[in-house]
């Protein structure tokens, strides 16, 4: 029997402009939306979250941010006609040796800007007495106790770790301030439940670093001495401002580096010719 359950509610905004006159098309969006379910995987390979099933009240425990909510994304896709060349505002006096090589130039940008995914938070040291194995969470993970605001820099009096007393900058654990390059939230906030108990931090408690993206490309046509026959030349630079995507932090309470970002997902500046 499928015990899944998941709901997705969003507000999405759509602007989109085209004026010809000016050789300009704009295309803006932006969602604003909660997705939430009881354990299911985001299917990209993630590291799968904690869930209870099927513990007494399951339903009720596992209910949290599904690892796919993303509550903030915005697009913005534009194409600019440059105003060169026979027929545009420049140049429509020009011979076709002049045309062909100044006339006939487009720019497009595309601007992707995001919030982080939902994080799982684990403990693979799992001393609850309870065996998991199956519904989701087969590596028989427990979950964290959370003790203070993840969202509050510093440290956190109530967490027995003394390394969580000291911020990063005196030699501890706490961090002196949240950052999608260091850490997204404080991990003191966080501590190992007792043995014989099951962490009390939702399964999914935190959210990892967002997205910032710039792609822009320079397009020329060419035209060929032929019916319905034309030359394509395209300059690409993915990533134009060499903005690096950070990785989610480090997920797990017993392993070394909890709550700390130490990778990246993208490839910095790439250029294409086609």
């Amino acid at each position: 029997m499928d015990f899944g359950k998941t709901t997705y509610d969003s507000l999405q905004v759509k602007a989109e402009t085209k004026a010809s006159r000016y050789g300009l098309y704009a295309l803006i969006g932006y969602t604003y939306s909660h997705t939430y379910d009881n354990g299911l995987s985001d299917g990209l390979g993630s590291l799968v979250s904690a869930p209870f099933f099927p513990l007494p009240n399951w339903s009720k425990l596992d209910w949290a941010p599904s690892q796919i909510d993303l509550r903030n994304s915005f697009t913005a896709s534009v194409i600019y006609d440059l105003p060169f060349g026979k027929g545009k505002k420049f140049g429509n006096d020009w011979n076709n040796v002049t045309n062909s090589v100044l006339g006939g130039w487009q720019l497009t940008v595309i601007e992707k800007i995001t919030s982080g995914f939902a994080d799982p938070l684990v403990d693979s040291s799992n001393q609850s007495g309870v065996t998991f194995n199956n519904g989701g969470n087969g590596n028989n993970f427990n979950r964290p106790d959370q003790i203070a605001n993840p969202y509050k820099a510093g440290p956190v009096a109530a967490n027995p770790n003394p390394l969580c007393q000291l911020t990063v900058s005196q030699g501890g654990l706490a961090p002196d301030h949240l950052s999608d390059s260091g850490s997204t939230f404080n991990p003191c906030a966080f501590a190992a439940p007792a043995p014989g108990t099951l962490g009390n931090a939702s399964r999914l408690p935190v959210y990892g670093p967002g997205f910032v993206n710039t792609d822009f490309s320079v397009i020329k046509q060419f035209a060929l001495p032929w019916e319905n026959m034309g030359l394509n030349f395209r300059a690409e630079f993915f990533n134009l401002f060499n903005h690096a995507q950070f990785g989610s932090p480090v997920s797990d309470i017993s392993a070394p580096g909890f709550g700390v970002v130490n990778s990246t997902v993208n490839t910095r500046v790439l250029c294409s010719l086609d």
